[in-house]
């Protein structure tokens, strides 16, 4: 950020998930992978009033007490809203005090005195002292200051049975409550400890925090030029934050479809490729697996092919629990699961294969959760340009890459995914034909084209 700030440039994209930063007074320009979204849709007029309500209860309380580095994003746990910490964690404070209180949620097995090493202002540390559910700090402070916490953190998934939370927690932080509040929001905190009305004072500051984090992200958006990687990115993009005032323009992401290759001498193979992990936009191998063994159990003509799912794996212990479920799974079928190979093995697996299977949104509902679908496909287009033949699920940017009968085949549930490829099989010609089209279209994304669609966009909008 200091390195952006002192040399100012003229142009600054900004290729961060989910990054709100912006260059002043520079073109600035977003790849927008997926919106960040807090609601999937632009906040009612009920929204809005209880958003206002919020401004009046909470905003001088919030502009206060900034929850400024080393913090996760707001959530609920329990009936309590609030935020965990890191292991290093700051508070901003913008006003002096004399006493400062941090009220937290205690977990259980976890002794607090334990939990919190130290607490320091510009380096010096403060005496702190613990009551119930609060941590106590009485030390002068005449300006604004930052409050530097250090915390022992664990693990959820490591703690608790059936917790996939990986992340490292220290403390979940509530409110901070200093005494240079107002007697309007000293009353309001105050309440929103009570038993009567705290939960829903609660209830209003999570929508209050959710419409000001949609209102900011809006702003955001409406700072830059935004690339979206799909017209499915795009569509949510509007659907989220409406078309006025955003400029979006699309990019697909390029592919080296010039150095994948078709072999003349094509294997009875179905080919799925995609990382294991579990939670986001899963790529749904385990559903891919069962698909494929209620095939093989119901139709003579799959007992003569061989399923392979290749992807790359990651450490957590979340993730590689669903590695191995994936390899239970497969036991006593035609299943070959390889993990981390080298792109040159992959490609040559693309070329040999018949047909190519991806599931990812699967079962998920796009109006929750649209971000469990598949933005865009870079391992479809990667397969198109082998020739191996895309049998995929018929939703959000699988479609703009694969037109149904043209150059590939589109399902919407597991009996299509095994009558489409059952066709294929029976229908040698088809399969061909298709495969010859996939090629085809695959040469769309290529990096050429990618390259000249660029300079359209900023000849466009650096006039």
């Amino acid at each position: 950020m200091e390195f952006i700030q002192s040399n100012r440039p003229d142009i600054f994209i900004n290729a961060t998930y989910f990054s709100t930063f912006v260059a002043p007074n520079a073109v600035n320009i977003s790849l927008v992978f997926f919106p960040k979204f807090n609601l999937t849709r632009k906040p009612s007029t009920y929204d809005t009033l209880v958003h206002k309500v919020g401004e009046e209860f909470f905003n001088r309380y919030d502009s206060t007490v900034r929850f400024f580095e080393g913090f996760y994003n707001e959530e609920i746990n329990g009936n309590k809203v609030g935020r965990w910490s890191t292991a290093n964690s700051t508070l901003l404070i913008t006003k002096p005090f004399n006493k400062l209180k941090i009220f937290f949620k205690p977990l259980e097995g976890r002794i607090v005195r334990d939990v919190v090493k130290s607490i320091k202002i510009h380096g010096n540390k403060l005496n702190f002292s613990f009551y119930k559910d609060i941590i106590e700090i009485e030390s002068p402070v005449k300006h604004s200051c930052g409050i530097h916490l250090k915390f022992d953190t664990f693990k959820p998934s490591d703690s608790f049975k059936n917790n996939f939370d990986s992340r490292n927690l220290g403390l979940f932080i509530r409110l901070v409550y200093i005494d240079t509040h107002d007697v309007f929001t000293k009353w309001v905190i105050k309440a929103w400890n009570s038993k009567v009305l705290g939960k829903y004072l609660t209830r209003i500051y999570v929508k209050w925090t959710v419409i000001k984090e949609y209102n900011w992200n809006r702003g955001f958006l409406e700072a830059n030029l935004n690339i979206s990687n799909s017209d499915y990115t795009s569509s949510w993009i509007k659907r989220i934050y409406g078309e006025k005032g955003i400029k979006v323009e699309k990019l697909y992401p390029p592919v080296d479809v010039e150095h994948f290759f078709n072999s003349s001498e094509k294997k009875n193979v179905i080919l799925a490729v995609g990382r294991f992990f579990v939670g986001g936009h899963n790529k749904k191998q385990q559903e891919i697996i069962k698909a494929f063994k209620n095939a093989y159990a119901s139709h003579p003509d799959f007992r003569d092919y061989k399923l392979v799912i290749c992807g790359g794996t990651h450490p957590e212990d979340h993730h590689q629990d669903y590695l191995k479920l994936c390899k239970l799974s497969a036991q006593g079928y035609p299943i070959e699961i390889c993990t981390d190979i080298a792109f040159s093995d992959l490609k040559a697996k693309y070329a040999t294969a018949k047909f190519f299977w991806h599931a990812a949104g699967m079962y998920e509902n796009e109006d929750l959760a649209p971000d469990r679908f598949e933005h865009f496909g870079i391992t479809t287009v990667e397969a198109m340009a082998a020739g191996c033949v895309p049998i995929v699920i018929g939703v959000a940017g699988q479609k703009e890459i694969v037109s149904h009968r043209q150059n590939g085949m589109l399902w919407r549930n597991e009996q299509e995914l095994i009558s489409h490829t059952v066709e294929l099989i029976k229908n040698e010609d088809l399969r061909e034909q298709l495969s010859v089209n996939a090629i085809a279209a695959s040469k769309q994304y290529s990096k050429m084209n990618f390259n000249h669609r660029v300079e359209e966009i900023f000849k466009e909008y650096l006039k």
